[in-house]
């Protein structure tokens, strides 16, 4: 006979299709048992890319209890999960006026952690330790939220402290591991990570903070890090005032250096350029150049994979194109060189993009700073212009794409 604890056992051992055909079968004698709907979304959840059948089965239980707490705060976990944030704390406060319990508490935190309002869930983090102080989840969760706000030292006696009372727990492993690349002890991170991913080889907050170590060998990428925890500190409104106050830094820098020396102007306009794209271009170029490495490739995923070969075939080949075209004055190589370094700025929103309008419109672009390209050394010959109208839009549409990444319809990286 079906029943939720075989369901709950085959889970834990991660038999999940199994423990979902368990679920089917108890749902089909009881289709009125909230419980069943509950660890079916469970289930769901842990299992990848089932986050979409995990909220439709979180729904089944609301409908048949609307008022149970647990049930919302696990819908909001599973928003939060589908990069839905906005929502989910709408349903995290829901589930609080319920009941102002410690699952309730942190499923808040989680969806505040989503939006990057930083202090205001490392506060629900405390409501939740206040309830609970042993709730491992939200003691995981601060640790990584001291850590974010620039606070490594808090965040490695939270983290040493946990591993204090079980050195073997995953997420503590990975949170301290993380904290040391914040730190810049990047061999020291790998050895953390590793022994987490012993632990739980699925964990993927491990995984990914080993593929990050392994590209921090880079001095590019180790700049690139620095510049991305730095962003990370910022609040949401806080890194739009700096981004905008960096393009009124460029404009007025450029202007004032170009009198004093054209090469000046020049550098500043390189700079800026280098920081506007090179935060999209690092994740895949640092991909790109792992797969170089026979031992550290086997960290990244499939998606990760073809998304470093795409981007930095883009940007290296483009290099190499346009330094062949301008060094032997080959023009449609230096032109065609121009439009893969263009193109692979929206490419970098493309593969590990879960949003197939994202993909659509930014893989889009990538083609049409290709054709831009070609069309412009055709103008070129005709006419001497340097670029077309054509070139133009798709020189415009591939800056305009970065912009585009603020939006949750467009974007949500995998």
């Amino acid at each position: 006979m079906a029943s939720i604890e075989k369901a709950i056992s085959l889970r834990n051992v991660h038999r999940y299709e199994e423990a979902v055909a368990e679920l089917h079968l108890l749902m089909a004698q009881e289709p009125e048992n909230a419980l069943a709907h509950f660890q079916l979304a469970l289930t769901y959840s842990s299992m990848p890319e089932g986050d979409k059948k995990a909220l439709e089965a979180i729904d089944g239980a609301i409908g048949i209890e609307p008022n149970d707490p647990d049930y919302l705060s696990t819908k909001a976990l599973i928003l939060c999960d589908l990069g839905r944030e906005k929502e989910a704390l709408k349903v995290a406060n829901d589930a609080l006026a319920l009941e102002p319990d410690s699952y309730q508490w942190y499923a808040k935190a989680v969806s505040l952690s989503g939006l990057r309002k930083w202090s205001d869930a490392r506060m629900a983090c405390d409501q939740a330790l206040e309830l609970d102080p042993d709730y491992d989840s939200a003691l995981d969760l601060k640790n990584m939220l001291l850590r974010v706000q620039g606070d490594l030292g808090g965040a490695e006696s939270g983290t040493m402290e946990q591993l204090s009372r079980n050195a073997e727990s995953p997420m503590a492993l990975a949170n301290a591991g993380w904290t040391h690349l914040q730190g810049g002890d990047a061999k020291k991170a790998e050895e953390l990570f590793r022994e987490a991913l012993r632990v739980d080889p699925n964990n993927e907050y491990a995984r990914s903070g080993l593929v990050e170590a392994f590209k921090s060998r880079s001095l590019f990428y180790r700049l690139y890090l620095k510049w991305v925890f730095m962003l990370q500190r910022m609040e949401g409104k806080t890194q739009w005032i700096l981004i905008i106050g960096l393009y009124f830094g460029y404009r007025a820098g450029r202007a004032i250096l170009s009198q004093v020396h054209p090469g000046l102007g020049i550098a500043v306009v390189v700079v800026y350029l280098g920081l506007c794209f090179g935060t999209f271009l690092a994740p895949g170029i640092g991909s790109g150049l792992l797969l170089k490495d026979r031992f550290a490739r086997l960290a990244l995923t499939s998606k990760e994979k073809l998304d470093g070969l795409v981007v930095s075939g883009l940007f290296f080949g483009g290099i190499l194109l346009a330094g062949l075209g301008l060094g032997f004055k080959l023009t449609f190589l230096a032109y065609l060189g121009c439009g893969m370094l263009i193109a692979a700025v929206p490419a970098t929103l493309v593969v590990r993009n879960l949003s197939k309008k994202g993909q659509v419109i930014f893989g889009g672009v990538a083609v049409l700073a290709i054709v831009g390209a070609i069309h412009s050394w055709q103008f070129s010959q005709e006419t001497g212009e340097l670029i077309s109208g054509v070139g133009g839009i798709a020189l415009l549409a591939a800056m305009l794409s970065t912009w585009l990444t603020s939006s949750d319809s467009l974007v949500n990286l995998d």
